[in-house]
């Protein structure tokens, strides 16, 4: 049975501060990447056409496919693994969330079964993410392999 808790957990300002600095880098880092691409353009296309030499041009589109691949199930895979870990702190605790967590605004502390609740919904989401993340390599070995030779 849960325990019905009017706890609230205060919001930690320097939470609050870090969260938004992570998201400008982010968004950064972001405009940045998509800059310098689109700058280097031309000469990643004439490196991807192999400049005239059909095989090897095939053979590195399967590279750049590989690099995309890991690019985008990495740091899902790591995601995964923080929602698990994050599930299993809170079904160790019975708390949600967590003693020790920092949030970034006021937050209702759930107990018991709800708490427990919550860690499930978490798992869950964290076995999805993993499951897609999973997928990105399968894509992109199928559109290699209908690749020219």
């Amino acid at each position: 049975m849960a325990k019905d808790s009017a706890e609230v957990q205060a919001a930690d300002a320097g939470a609050r501060r870090k969260a938004i600095v992570l998201i400008l880098i982010g968004g950064v880092v972001g405009a940045g990447s998509i800059l310098w691409f689109e700058g280097s353009r031309a000469a990643f296309e004439g490196w991807l056409s192999g400049d005239g030499d059909i095989d090897e041009g095939g053979l590195r589109m399967r590279i750049a496919l590989t690099v995309l691949a890991l690019a985008g199930t990495l740091p899902l895979l790591g995601f995964s693994g923080y929602l698990r870990r994050f599930a299993a702190r809170i079904e160790s605790s019975q708390r949600f969330p967590p003693a020790g967590v920092a949030v970034v605004k006021d937050t209702k502390v759930l107990e018991g079964a709800d708490a427990l609740a919550h860690a499930h919904r978490l798992r869950l989401l964290a076995w999805a993410i993993l499951i897609l993340a999973l997928m990105i390599p399968v894509v992109m070995w199928r559109v290699a392999s209908v690749l020219p030779a």
